[in-house]
């Protein structure tokens, strides 16, 4: 029998992998790097908080669907501001926004529970109450880890279609050669920011599936103020051989 430590320590670094391919999306297949991409992740998290205070929600799936409104509506809103801008300039407006999103959570503690965070109890899976009567430990290292696996599993069968598409080629001749994609009729920053936006849903995923390990999302944590997160997202999508390139590339495409 597998240890539940180890279990559980697998499904979270389930999540950072789903998080990881929406940011190798942007970084290795774009070219752009974020500074504040777990920002997107801290939008995944509270969505799954404010949906269980306001609206008394307990299913999972509902979680991840509402993760994914509320990534759709703040990427396509800093999307639309950052993608007017490249390399440097790019990083630092996203970090910038970020920090917004890190100040809201903070100060607006009676909204967001501040540093204390927000409560969120055992979730449903598939509609069925899995761990209300049993250890959180056995929910965490079976069924929720199954769940978060399967989840996983369909997020790079997902992601690989979507980079081996005519829009994922587009994204590679984009990072490669700007201009000679937009001799060629590509849209430069219409690609761009649906690649912002599908990066922050895959991000905004990994943030409401990490918060029932956690049982609450706080803004140390979860938004801009966590720079070792965003740092090992990096390291990660750098050395990734799939499916993105390596930072390199970037460096000498910027």
């Amino acid at each position: 029998m597998i240890d539940p430590y180890q279990t559980i320590l697998l499904g979270y670094g389930l999540v950072m992998a789903i998080a990881v391919l929406g940011f190798n999306l942007l970084l290795g297949y774009t070219g752009l790097l974020s500074f504040g991409h777990s920002a997107y992740f801290g939008v995944g998290a509270y969505a799954v908080a404010f949906m269980v205070k306001y609206l008394h929600t307990q299913s999972m799936e509902l979680f991840l669907l509402g993760a994914i409104v509320a990534s759709v509506l703040v990427t396509t809103l800093f999307g639309y501001v950052c993608v007017r801008y490249t390399r440097i300039f790019f990083s630092i407006l996203t970090l910038a926004l970020s920090q917004v999103l890190w100040s809201l959570a903070f100060k607006f503690f009676w909204v967001t529970g501040g540093t204390d965070g927000l409560r969120v109890p055992t979730p449903k899976l598939l509609g069925v109450v899995t761990g209300e009567h049993e250890d959180k430990i056995l929910f965490l290292s079976h069924g929720y880890y199954h769940y978060v696996l399967v989840v996983f599993i369909l997020c790079v069968a997902l992601m690989w279609l979507i980079v081996h598409s005519p829009f994922g080629k587009a994204l590679q001749a984009i990072r490669d050669n700007e201009t000679r994609a937009r001799f060629v009729g590509i849209q430069i920053r219409r690609y761009r920011l649906v690649a912002f936006l599908v990066s922050g849903v895959f991000t905004g995923i990994a943030g409401a599936l990490w918060v029932p390990s956690t049982g609450s999302p706080r803004p140390t944590s979860s938004t801009g103020r966590s720079p070792a997160r965003s740092s090992s997202w990096r390291s990660s999508a750098a050395s990734a051989t799939s499916p993105g390139p390596s930072s390199a590339r970037w460096s000498s495409t910027t």
